[in-house]
């Protein structure tokens, strides 16, 4: 399909109806539907109130590239659905954290690197499923935990001990790291579903809703199917 630049594509410079065409009843509809949709021009980019992030798609942002999905952010970059966060980069499914680099669906999270379906932690790195924990690396399934290397506790001091030994700040000692917080994770029985107050729902990633069926990523709905 053609691209126009944005704000040429929102201007009267170009008028929709003129690609209009008459129906064929002998033909499929959704052939000629089709055939118009390509043919109509589409904006290349879907954008409102933007500043210096000409490469982002979504609202309200500030100093983000290549951001998708995305809104109320600022100063991040290489994000789909990043929501209200600041300073976060390479993530999937981010709401209001900062400072937080790789993860996927991590909420209210602050320099939080590594890490997937945390909630409400700080300073943890390579976290699975770890709400309200601080100082942890490793680990999988923790509550309201302080200064953990890969599910076991620690005191304060050997905690950063032990995180100087493994030599995270090498791309080698990552690499580590990954390896053996990946083999903590598959010792851990995980959720089935990863939802909040979601009677008889089936699918992941649901929260507030009901009589949800094979619906992902969902929320303040009911009655919904395939979504």
């Amino acid at each position: 399909m053609p691209a126009y630049d944005r704000d040429y594509w929102m201007s009267d410079a170009w008028d929709a109806t003129s690609y209009g065409r008459d129906y064929d009843f002998g033909r499929p509809f959704f052939e000629q539907m089709k055939e118009l949709f390509n043919l109509v021009p589409w904006a290349y980019v879907f954008q409102q109130n933007l500043v210096n992030s000409d490469y982002a798609m979504g609202l309200d942002m500030k100093n983000c590239y290549l951001c998708f999905d995305a809104g109320y952010s600022e100063d991040s970059a290489y994000g789909v659905t990043l929501q209200r966060s600041r300073q976060c980069y390479d993530s999937i499914n981010f709401k209001s954290c900062e400072l937080c680099y790789y993860g996927i669906n991590c909420t209210d999270c602050y320099k939080t690197h590594f890490s997937r379906n945390c909630t409400s932690c700080s300073e943890v790195w390579f976290g699975q499923d770890c709400v309200g924990c601080n100082n942890c690396f490793g680990c999988t399934g923790l509550r309201n935990k302080s200064y953990y290397v890969f599910n076991q506790p620690l005191g304060k001091e050997e905690y950063r001990k032990r995180l100087e030994e493994m030599e995270v700040s090498s791309w080698a000692g990552l690499q580590r790291a990954y390896r053996e917080a990946l083999s903590i994770w598959q010792k851990y029985p995980v959720r089935y579903q990863h939802g909040v107050q979601a009677p008889n729902c089936t699918g992941d990633y649901i929260y507030n809703a009901s009589e949800l069926r094979n619906c992902f990523f969902a929320g303040r709905s009911r009655n919904c199917a395939h979504s």
